[in-house]
């Protein structure tokens, strides 16, 4: 099998029946260098990916574009932790008020069933008050960072749309933020989806990008287990009444952050 990279991997899938596909795998697994051994497992994903469109949405893929997949996949991977490598921020454990006259949003994407991702925002003021929440279900790729650059591009729509001016953007995943913050090029989908954010972002007076752990992010992934329409469903000024303990406790831990950075605040 050619690997549409010019490089021919050498698989032989007659030998898949005999003991399943990762005693197959395993076959392969010491006969690649990194490289290969990279793009294997990204043509098998986009091989399984291309077996749910056709099973899902019956879209049957041609042979050249799931190879295309795979290699750009690949590519996208290689160049975002790249660039993730090269950040030196730290990770945000714990939720925090942001400065008075900025929001700070919240998005997270989880809950993947049957080709479709759960998405949530949620954005707060400088004494913590929810300004808005929103969720919905959004059909995708499989892989998270999609999702998350997707759910990214929502919950900032929905914060433009709000008129919010100066903002501080919080994701779980950092590879994504990784990737906005060193405005990495890369030239799938998921880069297209990074340049529609970027847009989006040039309209905000201020904006910032800021990895954060998922303790700091439980709101948002609340918001995207909630979503179980199509249809767009937001909040203002509100919450639903399942997440209220998450916003509470974020705002306790918000307040014991920024009484520890400023004792003055009282």
């Amino acid at each position: 099998m050619a690997t549409g990279t010019g490089i021919p991997l050498g698989l032989d899938t007659n030998q898949l029946q005999e003991g399943g596909f990762l005693a197959w795998a395993n076959l392969y697994r010491n006969r690649f260098d990194n490289d290969n051994i990279e793009y294997f497992w990204r043509l098998c994903w986009a091989i399984w990916f291309s077996r749910n469109q056709l099973c899902f949405n019956s879209n049957a893929m041609p042979w050249d574009i799931v190879l295309r997949l795979a290699r750009n996949t690949l590519f996208d991977f290689q160049q975002i932790n790249s660039a993730s490598q090269k950040s030196s921020n730290i990770t945000v454990k714990t939720w925090s008020r942001p400065e008075e006259g900025w929001i700070k949003l919240n998005t997270d994407a989880g809950n993947f069933r049957d080709g479709f991702w759960g998405m949530g925002c949620v954005s707060r003021d400088s004494a913590g008050q929810v300004m808005m929440a929103g969720c919905v279900k959004k059909q995708t790729g499989s892989e998270i960072i999609m999702a998350e650059a997707e759910a990214l591009l929502w919950g900032l729509k929905a914060a433009k749309d709000c008129s919010f001016s100066k903002i501080i953007v919080e994701s779980d995943n950092a590879t994504l933020i990784s990737a906005l913050q060193n405005e990495t090029q890369i030239i799938s989908e998921l880069g297209d989806v990074l340049d529609n954010i970027r847009v989006i972002a040039s309209c905000f007076v201020q904006l910032q990008w800021r990895k954060v752990s998922r303790d700091a992010n439980k709101l948002a992934h609340g918001l995207a287990a909630a979503a179980v329409i199509e249809e767009e469903k937001f909040w203002i000024d509100d919450l639903p009444v399942e997440l209220q303990d998450i916003w509470n406790s974020d705002l306790q831990k918000g307040n014991a952050v920024n009484l520890s950075l400023s004792s003055s605040l009282f």
